[in-house]
């Protein structure tokens, strides 16, 4: 994506002879950028112009004026965001995660994305967008992150351009994992009493595509789903048993009968994916839910990490509880 086209200046030199005699100067235009030109008018046999040495030679007959101008082509570079699949979250692009195509960066005319926009582009599908024809000077990109994904490096990254330099920058990104998540398995709706004082059953629920034993049970952490700067507290407990199927949608749960009631088989299984079964403090979580009422409907969602031997992808999911004041 080219930005510009091209930049062209010109100096102009007077040189002035005051002496009673005829004599020769040199001047010299020094300056970061191609020279392109240098004309200089009324000047005799013996002056000369060098584009080589940046330099005019001019024989200057006694009292005489000669005018010399210099055009320079500004040098303009390029700026390469690159985009890719941080697997395991590290922040560095590792062997075998590739790059992403269809990912919106933007081009920002100073540091810390907070100048005016110069443009735009999308990754291509080598994960690249190129902006050319760029003055030297500092700029910023900042990408858009798309839904389901964890940005792993920051969002707007600065650059300084030098003349006719070429600087890239890489911009990571980890997708998160949607999981199934029941409260109270076996229940639905799943009630919850203000004076409750056990333990409040949680499961993230296995299945042919989620291997819950790849889970960190020690990321696991339950909040109220929708409050800034929720109070997240860790598990009790956990194991690892087959307590009942997954539901959907994972997310986006918005009724109190956005859940399944179900029972085992005659073999005390379900659906015969291991679930990774947590308790929590009941008391804790109703302390953290904050002002509620008798027959509100309130999202819990839970976070979490796959193990570092399984890439350490983030993990989520909700589901929803239904208050009693009893």
């Amino acid at each position: 994506m080219s930005i510009g086209g091209s930049f062209h200046e010109t100096e102009t030199v007077q040189r002035r002879s005051d002496r009673a005699h005829p004599g020769r100067v040199r001047t010299r235009e020094e300056c970061g950028r191609t020279l392109s030109g240098i004309q200089c008018g009324s000047i005799s046999g013996g002056s000369s112009v060098s584009l080589a040495t940046r330099t005019a030679t001019i024989d200057l007959d006694p009292g005489e004026t000669v005018e010399c101008s210099f055009e320079n082509q500004l040098q303009t570079g390029d700026i390469t965001a690159q985009k890719f699949n941080d697997l395991n979250g590290n922040g560095v692009q590792d062997a075998g995660e590739e790059n992403l195509s269809g990912w919106m960066m933007t081009l920002f005319a100073s540091s810390g994305c907070a100048g005016g926009e110069i443009a735009s582009g999308v990754t291509d599908g080598s994960g690249n967008v190129v902006f050319s024809g760029l003055i030297p000077d500092t700029y910023s990109i900042e990408e858009a992150v798309q839904p389901g994904w964890l940005n792993t490096t920051s969002l707007c990254q600065d650059v300084t351009l030098s003349p006719g330099g070429s600087e890239s920058l890489s911009f990571g990104n980890q997708q998160e994992i949607k999981v199934s998540v029941d409260v109270k398995p076996k229940s639905c709706p799943n009630p919850l009493g203000t004076k409750s004082k056990g333990v409040l059953p949680v499961a993230v629920m296995g299945s042919l595509d989620l291997d819950v034993t790849q889970i960190d049970p020690a990321s696991i952490r339950l909040f109220r789903n929708g409050v800034v700067d929720p109070i997240m507290f860790a598990p009790l407990s956990w194991s690892l048993e087959d307590t009942g199927v997954p539901y959907e949608p994972f997310t986006g749960k918005v009724d109190a009968y956005d859940c399944l009631e179900y029972y085992p088989n005659k073999y005390g299984m379900f659906d015969g994916y291991l679930d990774l079964s947590i308790k929590f403090k009941e008391k804790e979580v109703i302390a953290a839910l904050g002002e509620i009422n008798n027959g509100d409907v309130v999202i819990l969602q839970i976070s979490g990490e796959l193990k570092e031997e399984y890439g350490g992808n983030k993990i989520i999911g909700e589901d929803v509880i239904w208050i009693v004041k009893k």
